[in-house]
């Protein structure tokens, strides 16, 4: 059995957690600071105190956050068996999010939806690129036919290959008064919304939907990849498992989730090939 929390509790650990979470960024911030005012006093060497700072921090920042974690009670979440008949009756789609590159790059596109599908094979699991046109000074421009037909193409390539399984919902560019140009409505945020009104029959939000429409509309759960994230192997039927526990289902009171989950983060990784750049050999120990 399981039982639920009342909003006096749920408050007092909200505003616990937030002084505790405040506490611990201010603690990771001054300690290396500290050091190096320490040093800079000893020495008398201001500037190369100063120049210090990063390489302290990093140092000091895998233990502060260890022991900022230290305290927390961290539960595995229940789930069913991944190879059992209710998990594998389930239909998802993994939805590849990018922004679409000019015509003669689609196949790109088509690559790696195909990786992504033979990662995760199922007759229940498909794949879908969720795209957004690049950000332009108008609505639409004269290549945009040619890129969404070199989409189709692949992905009725790919329908053909497979026996069907994948789809492309691509969004019209409309005014950001922010960034003064043309692009996707709210970015990734809004796609995902407008492919869940899309699953649930409302299509206006796309320029176009092409492919496996059914097995879009049949989908109970979404899987949303960036184009840099790969699944590893039969990680997304582990995700559903998880999710189609009757303790994770999530229960909703008045446009909120009271209980269970609306949605699942799973672990990520960086893998060793994209740690080759510079940038990911700095930010590859983090994860």
């Amino acid at each position: 059995f399981c039982t639920e929390q009342t909003d006096e509790q749920k408050q007092y650990i909200t505003c616990n957690c937030k002084k505790y979470g405040i506490f611990c960024i201010a603690a990771e911030i001054l300690i290396p600071a500290i050091v190096c005012l320490f040093f800079g006093i000893m020495s008398g060497e201001w500037l190369f105190s100063i120049f210090l700072y990063l390489p302290i921090w990093e140092i000091l920042r895998y233990p502060a956050e260890r022991a900022s974690v230290r305290n927390i009670r961290s539960e595995p979440l229940l789930s069913l068996d991944a190879e059992s008949k209710i998990v594998s009756d389930v239909k998802a789609m993994m939805v590849l999010s990018v922004i679409l590159p000019s015509a003669d790059k689609i196949s790109e596109i088509g690559e790696k939806m195909e990786r992504i599908y033979l990662s995760n094979a199922s007759e229940n699991i498909g794949v879908c690129c969720l795209a957004d046109f690049k950000a332009a000074d108008m609505p639409r421009k004269s290549e945009d036919k040619y890129i969404l037909n070199a989409l189709n193409e692949t992905i009725d390539d790919l329908n053909k290959k497979y026996g069907g399984g994948f789809v492309s919902a691509v969004r019209p560019r409309s005014y950001s008064e922010t960034q003064n140009e043309f692009i996707g409505k709210e970015r990734k945020r809004g796609a995902i919304r407008e492919l869940i009104r899309c699953i649930k029959g409302d299509e206006k939000g796309f320029l176009s939907v092409n492919g496996d429409i059914a097995r879009l509309k049949e989908s109970k759960y979404l899987i949303v990849l960036d184009s840099d994230t790969r699944p590893v192997f039969d990680s997304v039927r582990n995700l559903i498992a998880v999710a189609e526990h009757p303790v994770n289902k999530p229960i909703v009171r008045n446009g909120k989730v009271v209980s269970g989950y609306g949605i699942l983060a799973p672990k990520m990784q960086t893998s060793l090939a994209s740690a080759r750049t510079f940038f990911g050999n700095v930010m590859s120990g983090s994860t």
